[in-house]
Order: structure tokens, then C-alpha cells, then sequence
């Protein structure tokens, strides 16, 4: 519990053979009491999306994690990306 609030760890991996650039999830009604790093996740005012990692490469198999503060839990689901195959 933080502020009185649960906390929830999320983790996301990318499962694709591909980079994948500038994604974006849906993640509408999220709020946190705790701070999230912006460099990993970035709440995208008014669009009901967040920005994953800036928008820079996620490589195949590689992991985002954070944690975050609310009275309920949201559902990320991939909304917008870019991918780059080699």
C-alpha cells in the first residue's frame, strides 16, 4: 500500500522478433499516487495513451517494469508502435 492506495507492478515484454519503436498503450484512467519514471512510462495528457520508454527501441525479448499507486488496476493493451525488422 502506498497513500493508502494498492500498488501494482506491471510488466511488459516485447514477444515479437521485431524492435518495436514509439509505442504507445491505451491506458485510460490511469493515475498513480506514486511516481513512475518518465523515461519508462509517460502519460500522454487528454489521449488515453502512455509513451513506453520515451519512444526508444524495444528489442525483442526485452522488459519494461514499473510500479504504480491507484484504487484500481488498468489494462495496457498496445495501441501505437512502429516496428523495425531487420
Amino acid at each position: 500500500m502506498i497513500e493508502g492506495k494498492p500498488e501494482y507492478e506491471v510488466t511488459m515484454v516485447n514477444s515479437c522478433n521485431c524492435t518495436q519503436l514509439n509505442v504507445k498503450v491505451n491506458c485510460k484512467g490511469f493515475n498513480t499516487v506514486e511516481e513512475v519514471d518518465p523515461t519508462i512510462f509517460s502519460k500522454e495528457e487528454g489521449t488515453g495513451l502512455c509513451l513506453l520508454k520515451n519512444g526508444q527501441p524495444i528489442y525483442r525479448d526485452e522488459t519494461i517494469k514499473f510500479k504504480y499507486a491507484w484504487d484500481a488496476s488498468v489494462d495496457f493493451t498496445p495501441a501505437i508502435f512502429t516496428q523495425a525488422c531487420s
